[in-house]
């Protein structure tokens, strides 16, 4: 009882869920288990410390975290760099266009395997728009 008490408080304190993962293949494992859970994925392509891109993608995941997931402590999160050769066959699979990487992350919301991909600079915008909806979907299966 006291663990289930700590594992609660644990994810009231991080607000949502963090992936555990090494590689793309355990991530996918995680999204084809055939659960009820809701998956926050955000892709990104790695930039050079300081550089534009970097600034730009701290800026969409804190801005993710402070605007949906802090509120969907439920809700299960990765991060994934896409051109990381450890998570080619997650890329691959779900259809990762790593050249729009370049401009802002795209992220993937999605719940039993139905969701919803998001790019551009409405993604925030959009997965809070769509997050009540697969925060129900998933509590009510």
């Amino acid at each position: 009882m006291k663990i289930v008490f700590l594992l609660t408080l644990l994810a009231v304190a991080f607000g949502y869920v963090t992936m555990e993962h090494n590689n793309g293949h355990e991530v996918l494992r995680e999204l084809e288990e055939g659960n009820h859970n809701v998956y926050v994925i955000f892709f990104y392509a790695e930039g050079v410390e300081g550089s534009d891109l970097d600034a730009r993608n701290n800026d969409y995941e804190e801005t993710l975290i402070t605007k949906v997931l802090d509120d969907y402590p439920e809700f299960h999160y990765a991060k994934i760099d896409a051109r990381s050769s450890d998570y080619e066959e997650l890329v691959s699979t779900v259809g990762v266009n790593v050249n729009e990487l370049q401009k802002s992350p795209s992220i993937l919301i999605m719940e039993h395997g139905n969701g919803a991909w998001i790019h551009g600079p409405e993604t925030i915008s959009k997965i809070a728009e769509y997050s009540p909806a697969y925060s129900t979907r998933s509590k009510n299966s």
